[in-house]
């Protein structure tokens, strides 16, 4: 059944939000010079944003959500109706929960929706419904669609770890921001070896294999385990080592081990070691470094030595590479002058001559 199967029958959401049903929105505008989505937001609407809006679904859906903001569900339920991408559905389940309409949810779930199935099994569990939760959990298995946070969260509150882990181990499209949100539900709420475990299956799939590595010797770290997180980096071939290394060496404090590394390393370990020196304070250290980096052409340390250079004063330098040519130099400059107000803090000293 398509989306527009869906909405016809979602009729009471429809009366609570537009004044016609689904079936009355036509396309079109009273003024025929005018796109409706101009006319819904009530600005002309560049050639180009409308090319984008035909062609481009992340373009559809924040369109979407802008009309209703705007309170115009007519039109924004025009734009869903016109388009025939996939992200039509997610958005009215996003709509249809945070209205709080399960009836509308049901209904669009019978589609095959997968996230509105996500958001019926959230409320079953948070109404208690165990029973009936895990047994749509085990469908919504099946459809191969990443889970939510908050029914993940929710399963592992009533202690269905197991379930949790299952509903997100074998998802290839999974992002590193719900990778990490489980991963720190698990850990906040006592179950750290749990995380491991999670961890360690993930690491056998090819979902966000290096994001996975380094987060599992993190919890190896975090679990007094330096062992198993120090053969973990030294037997795998992805390019997350060298980073994860430098973060736990200046984590540590230990500048003279992240000298060494970073004789060896590029880009990653040496900035680790850079913003280490800058915590503790040592800038002329910092600054040093930098140059020696910028001198060795690392594109990197342009940005990072002229935005030392300003936050410390250093504006003589900053006057000098920029009639050098150096063109980060330059807009710093430019920045601290334009806050060069006689009598202020920001004010610049002369230059010296």
């Amino acid at each position: 059944m398509s989306i527009d199967s869906a909405l016809d029958g979602i009729d009471t959401w429809l009366a609570r939000h537009a004044p016609a049903t689904h079936r009355s929105l036509r396309p079109g505008h009273p003024d025929p010079d005018q796109h409706p989505l101009a006319a819904s937001l009530g600005q002309s609407l560049h050639e180009d944003a409308l090319a984008l809006e035909q062609g481009r679904p992340e373009v559809q859906e924040q369109l979407a959500d802008l009309l209703v903001k705007k309170g115009d569900w007519d039109a924004a339920l025009e734009l869903v109706r016109r388009s025939d991408r996939q992200w039509t559905s997610r958005w009215m389940a996003d709509q249809l929960a945070r209205t709080g309409n399960y009836d509308g949810l049901r209904r669009l779930a019978a589609t095959g929706c997968p996230q509105a199935t996500c958001y019926l099994l959230e409320d079953q569990l948070a109404k208690g419904d165990l029973a009936g939760a895990l047994a749509g959990v085990v469908e919504f298995r099946s459809m191969n669609h990443p889970p939510t946070l908050r029914l993940l969260e929710l399963l592992v509150d009533h202690g269905q770890i197991e379930y949790a882990q299952e509903c997100i181990i074998r998802r290839l499209t999974l992002s590193e921001e719900l990778i990490d949100g489980f991963v720190g539900v698990l850990v906040a709420r006592g179950y750290r070896s749990n995380a491991i475990t999670f961890l360690i299956g993930l690491s056998g799939t090819e979902a966000r294999r290096d994001h996975v590595y380094a987060l599992l010797a993190d919890q190896y770290v975090e679990d007094g385990n330096w062992n198993h997180a120090l053969a973990l980096a030294s037997r795998s071939t992805g390019h997350w080592t060298g980073p994860w290394l430098a973060k736990q060496l200046a984590k540590a404090g230990n500048v003279a081990k992240l000298c060494e590394l970073a004789e060896a390393d590029v880009q990653p370990v040496r900035q680790e070691l850079v913003d280490l020196l800058v915590r503790r304070g040592e800038i002329d250290d910092a600054l040093e470094l930098l140059r020696g980096y910028v001198d060795g052409a690392e594109s990197w340390a342009n940005g990072e030595l002229a935005r030392l250079l300003a936050e410390h004063g250093r504006i003589d330098e900053l006057r000098e590479r920029t009639a050098a040519g150096d063109e980060e130099c330059a807009l710093w400059l430019l920045t601290l002058t334009q806050r060069d107000m006689p009598g202020t803090p920001n004010a610049l000293p002369p230059q010296q001559t």
